[in-house]
């Protein structure tokens, strides 16, 4: 069912990866999430009001916090510099933390959708376990939270299954294809922020074009803490 346009204000979270396997594909994150802020800017830029967060294991760092689109810096070599290794359960925590301090002072209850973002394994959270990232997700997604998790030349689906995110709002993209898989994902909050959709969803098609090479697995290993290649 289609749903009618809407004024009801989203608030978007995005989580970016910086750590130092991100290095590979710096220029390509760079464009992607520069497409991605303009494509979400031209669908919906008056009803997002927009978060966002880089983290490595040096610190996990909140570069803005509930501002228009139009105000968001967008990423240059000098403001994204790879480095360091992936305390990825740690970040997501404080992403959602970070969220509930900014929805706790809105007038009126926004949408809210929360996106994860990397290229690597867990191997440096101190802070927090899996258990408690995955119970924090289903309490807010009783709320009417969406996630999404989408992961750079990984099997995304893995870790995304163990955190309790949905595999049709998980999207494991080429690195190559970043500015494609970005402005996709724009198009697919585009969409709910402006009452065009209900839920978080990826089509088949949106997932070609950034490359998922596991969409389609049936099947995919537990995810673990345990350290990744993916560290450096």
């Amino acid at each position: 069912m289609i749903e009618q346009p809407t004024t009801e204000k989203t608030t978007v979270s995005f989580l970016l990866d910086r750590t130092g396997s991100m290095e590979a594909i710096k220029a390509e994150t760079i464009g992607g999430f520069n497409a991605y802020l303009d494509t979400l800017e031209r669908e919906a830029g008056g009803l997002v009001q927009f978060t966002l967060l880089q983290f490595d294991s040096e610190s996990i760092d909140t570069l803005c916090r509930g501002i228009r689109l139009s105000e968001v810096q967008r990423l240059t070599p000098e403001t994204y510099q790879p480095r360091a290794y992936t305390p990825l359960i740690d970040a997501c925590f404080q992403t959602i933390k970070a969220t509930e301090e900014m929805v706790a002072q809105c007038r009126d209850k926004p949408r809210v959708i929360i996106v994860f973002q990397t290229d690597g394994e867990e191997n440096a959270s101190r802070e927090h376990s899996l258990v408690e990232l995955r119970d924090l997700i289903e309490r807010r997604k009783d709320e009417g939270w969406q996630f999404a998790f989408l992961g750079a030349d990984i099997n995304a689906y893995t870790a995304a299954r163990c955190f309790g995110i949905d595999e049709d709002a998980t999207v494991a993209y080429s690195g190559k294809r970043s500015v494609a898989c970005l402005r996709e994902t724009a198009a697919v909050f585009g969409a709910l922020a402006q009452g065009r959709a209900r839920r978080l969803r990826f089509s088949d098609e949106q997932k070609r074009v950034a490359g998922d090479r596991y969409a389609t697995a049936a099947e995919a290993p537990g995810y673990t803490a345990a350290g990744s290649d993916h560290a450096r």
